[in-house]
């Protein structure tokens, strides 16, 4: 009785330990191509059957007497699965898919029978897009974007020197058909005499890209300079002669006060000494 419950306890904690587990899984790239591992029982006479489990079973593979038996394919997985033929016998049921597409994600049964007995193996399936980052400026704002990405990326910016304005950055994110994901930002310039470095981030499942604009201080053009010289030099010009006026007009003035009080003071000098000559 003691034997037979340490049995059962052990049984118990290996199907825990299994379930604790969960499937394995295969991460494959957009478009590309992808292998689904599966070990089968060494056997010269081996029945395989891949299946994708959703909400009913699509039949992915199926392989016996020697051959590929397609005529119960999904339609979805039609001209894109094949088995390593050479090395069924070996053991080796993998799965190869090319053209991975969305909605091929999800878990996948590989069903195999010898004179052994029979076996059956689950794998989860995920996809992943390779992300490719542009980031321009156009006008006063810096634009960076991705396109065709999954599954559903996130975007962050990052300044250095971090700037003193608020971030006023515009983010946006569609969907196509394929049910690919398109990402796009754009962050206002700050207008600022000194170089910034503006990175943009682009994340997705495991993957992270990351690309960066300089903006480099602002240096005015010559011909501006050049041109503000001159007119500063003109205006200092402008400035002196009328300074120059002002002060010859002042001297004038004053030359012809000084020549009404002479002359005044000679009319009384004479008047003066007409008055004493009368005497």
């Amino acid at each position: 009785m003691v034997k037979m419950f340490c049995s059962m306890f052990l049984i118990f904690q290996s199907l825990l330990w299994l379930l604790s587990r969960g499937d394995p899984t295969v991460t494959c790239v957009f478009r590309q191509s992808c292998i689904l591992p599966c070990n089968v029982d060494p056997s010269s006479d081996t029945i395989l059957r891949w299946d994708h489990l959703t909400s009913r079973e699509h039949n992915v593979h199926s392989y016996y007497d020697s051959e590929d038996q397609l005529g119960r394919q999904d339609q979805q997985f039609k001209g894109r699965t094949s088995l390593f033929k050479d090395l069924i016998s070996r053991g080796n049921a993998s799965l190869k898919l090319t053209g991975v597409k969305i909605q091929d994600e999800g878990r996948y049964r590989c069903y195999s029978s010898t004179e052994r007995g029979s076996k059956k193996t689950f794998i989860q399936l995920k996809v992943e897009a390779l992300i490719k980052v542009n980031i321009k400026k156009v006008e006063n704002r810096i634009i960076c974007s991705s396109e065709d990405i999954y599954p559903k990326p996130e975007l962050t910016w990052f300044i250095y020197p971090p700037s003193e304005l608020e971030l006023h950055n515009r983010t946006t994110v569609h969907q196509t058909e394929e049910q690919l994901y398109s990402i796009s930002s754009s962050l206002l310039v700050s207008d600022s005499f000194k170089d910034q470095i503006y990175s943009c981030t682009v994340s997705s499942g495991r993957n992270r890209i990351r690309a960066s604009f300089c903006k480099r201080k602002k240096f005015m053009d010559p011909s501006k300079v050049i041109a503000i010289i001159i007119e500063a030099f003109l205006l200092w010009i402008l400035i002196f002669i009328i300074i120059g006026v002002i002060i010859e007009a002042i001297c004038k003035t004053a030359a012809h006060q000084q020549s009404n009080k002479a002359a005044n003071q000679q009319n009384s000098a004479e008047s003066q000494c007409l008055q004493i000559t009368a005497g």
